[in-house]
């Protein structure tokens, strides 16, 4: 009995060192985070990623007006091995904070969700509920944490954290009685979140029409200030552009923007029409469910040059505002972090919302610009609206888009024969049968289950390629000779496909001994 209780005692002490250490070895501990200032929070979201490289990469994106870093950081399974079909093959989540800068809570909590997200990436029970280890092997999760690094370092600590001398004497002369703790604007005195192009395509009237400072409840604040200042003009700000141009980068299919106060959830749009403002509601009802946090109906608020508002203006993909925390304190105190975070959950909702996104699915009308997939849109109006924006073209088409698209072409070699199955890329590279080619020359085509190779034969050659591989072979006159594929050949439902320029080598033409005739079909796959 004795032993027994010893060896529990044992194992008790070991599990809690255990927790200990799995603690310690956190990077972003709300009760260090809670005080940093900027450049602290920058200097942990390098450690993080550093010690993550495989799930994590950071950019600086942009700089503040006192030329602090906007970073975004991107997560998913394998990021060094991400490639331009990543845009297409999977999904994408923006998420950001710290736009106000009194909102402190906010950059802190966004930081947490990464690592929180890399540990149960390689310990699934350590968020229950999701798996996020396959979300992250099929999507890419994109977070800016502080969007408005100069407004958060003068709300904890004062103009003493503007480092440029002028800009520390400007905002006293723009803002004479500054309270810094109730500051949300930038140096500038300029509110990020009203700053922000708000132009949109009204399908009813067919006009692309601006709501930029018009019928605000703020009309009154026409002058730099503490808060509700949107700057002299649309996108005045560094901040708003290098948020501004990161949204447009990516196929983002949903945006979420986590602001301070009020455990509330803003999402009315309905200037985009019946359909956007239903996939909005869903979207924010699925988040109210995560959190218990309310949804706020439009009689409560009524303005304009809101990121979310320039996001779904470009995209028609769902935004939202998720105000976090209960108090009118600021900057935001520790006792609310654990709260908001654990109790209402705030790490669940990016998950539950990327979810949400991959049973939505992809519109059917595709813009592509210079042969490469752009985004998609609900109906055809408003994508051609899109296409003349963009310089692109639109392609209807139902299911996941292709990055690029292809033809089909028809290939005719000296004269002497004509192939009909194959394909030419946008960016001109042509591909052809392996059967239908072989087939043409006489040989004989086989395919060998257990070693992955497609074979052509005929009287003493025979030619195999490695479909899983892509390395190939060729045995002429018992002597046996690497062949090399430059690009690499593909597979197109489940037909070998060669890259022309092995066609060419293989069988020594010159490039004026092959025409290529257009047979004016797209087809909608990425090589």
């Amino acid at each position: 009995m004795l032993k027994k209780t010893k060896l529990f005692i044992g194992l008790f002490f070991m599990v809690i060192m255990l927790n200990v250490s799995f603690a310690s070895e956190r990077t972003i501990i709300f009760e260090d985070a809670h005080g940093y200032r900027s450049s602290e929070l920058y200097e942990k979201a390098v450690e993080l990623v550093n010690r993550y490289k495989y799930l994590l990469e950071l950019e600086v994106i942009g700089e503040s007006e006192d030329l602090k870093p906007i970073y975004a950081i991107r997560m998913t399974a394998n990021i060094y091995g991400y490639d331009a079909l990543d845009y297409v093959n999977k999904s994408h989540l923006l998420i950001d904070g710290g736009v106000h800068g009194r909102e402190t809570f906010n950059p802190v909590a966004v930081l947490r969700m990464i690592e929180d997200y890399v540990l149960d990436y390689y310990n699934d029970d350590h968020l229950s509920g999701y798996n996020v280890r396959h979300l992250l092997q099929t999507s890419v999760m994109h977070f800016i944490p502080i969007g408005n690094p100069d407004g958060f370092d003068i709300a904890k600590y004062g103009t003493q954290s503007i480092n440029d001398p002028l800009l520390r004497e400007r905002i006293l002369e723009l803002i004479p009685n500054l309270r810094n703790h109730r500051l949300k604007a930038n140096v500038n005195g300029v509110d990020i979140n009203r700053n922000f192009e708000d132009v949109y395509f009204d399908a009813k009237t067919e006009t692309w029409i601006s709501q930029w400072g018009g019928n605000s409840m703020y009309r009154d604040v026409e002058s730099p200030g503490e808060d509700y200042f949107k700057g002299y003009y649309e996108a005045s700000e560094s901040e708003t552009k290098a948020m501004m141009s990161y949204m447009l980068r990516y196929d983002f299919r949903a945006y979420l923007t986590f602001h301070s106060m009020g455990q509330v959830i803003y999402y009315w749009m309905d200037h985009l029409g019946q359909g956007f403002f239903e996939l909005n509601t869903r979207f924010a009802e699925l988040v109210s469910h995560v959190t218990s946090y309310r949804l706020m109906k439009p009689d409560r608020y009524f303005e304009y040059g809101y990121s979310t508002h320039y996001f779904s203006n470009n995209t028609l993909k769902p935004a939202m505002t998720i105000e976090t925390t209960s108090t009118f304190e600021f900057p935001t105190p520790l006792s609310h972090y654990y709260h908001d975070y654990n109790i209402h959950k705030l790490w669940a909702v990016p998950l539950a919302v990327l979810n949400e996104t991959k049973k939505v699915g992809y519109y059917d009308y595709k813009v592509y610009a210079d042969g490469i997939y752009v985004r998609d849109f609900p109906s055809l109006e408003v994508a051609k609206a899109f296409a003349v924006k963009l310089g692109g073209e639109v392609h209807a088409y139902v299911g996941p888009p292709s990055y690029r698209i292809a033809k089909q072409v028809g290939v005719k070699v000296k004269n002497q024969f004509l192939l009909t199955q194959n394909l030419m890329a946008s960016d001109g590279r042509v591909y052809v049968s392996f059967r239908e080619l072989f087939e043409m020359l006489a040989y004989e085509i086989s395919w060998v289950k257990e070693s992955g190779m497609a074979v052509a034969e005929k009287q003493d050659e025979s030619l195999g390629i490695n479909v899983n591989t892509y390395e190939g072979a060729y045995l002429v006159n018992e002597q046996l000779k690497a062949l090399t594929f430059e690009p690499k050949p593909i597979l197109v439902e489940g037909r070998l496909m060669v890259p022309m320029s092995f066609m060419t080598s293989f069988l020594n033409l010159d490039p004026s001994d092959i025409t290529i005739i257009d047979r004016g079909q797209l087809v909608y796959k990425d090589f």
